[in-house]
């Protein structure tokens, strides 16, 4: 083995994690790109300090990312979930979001809505 040149810095950086789907990303980041390092599973949000130092956009985007696999997680197709995702963030704020992630009764009773909605306006 050749010893590192003078002045090399050691290697201190941790190997790169295996993805985990087809878009290359490590299995720590979730489809949005932010990690997922401090949740529990997907579905699950990071902390309440870690989500309130984002801007509010991120947030969405995160709390979505949550609601799109709580949506998988009941079954439906991923274009179905993430129709029905955007739906949900389009019309609701962030609280209201962060609620249906408490509440899982009220995220089936409004994934339902939402399906009745797109099969009565021919989308679904």
């Amino acid at each position: 083995m050749v010893p590192p040149h003078p002045g090399a810095l050691p290697n201190r950086m941790a190997p790169p994690t295996a993805p985990n789907n087809r878009s290359g990303r490590p299995s720590h980041m979730g489809p949005n790109g932010f990690s997922n390092e401090n949740a529990e599973e997907p579905g699950e949000l990071p902390d309440l300090s870690t989500l309130s130092a984002m801007s509010p956009k991120d947030q969405k985007e995160l709390v979505g990312t949550a609601i799109y696999h709580r949506i998988r997680a009941l079954g439906h197709t991923e274009a179905m979930s993430g129709k029905i995702t955007g739906m949900l963030i389009s019309t609701m704020d962030i609280s209201e979001l962060i609620n249906l992630l408490d509440t899982p009764a009220n995220l089936t009773r409004l994934v339902q809505e939402a399906l009745d909605t797109l099969k009565a306006s021919g989308q679904q």
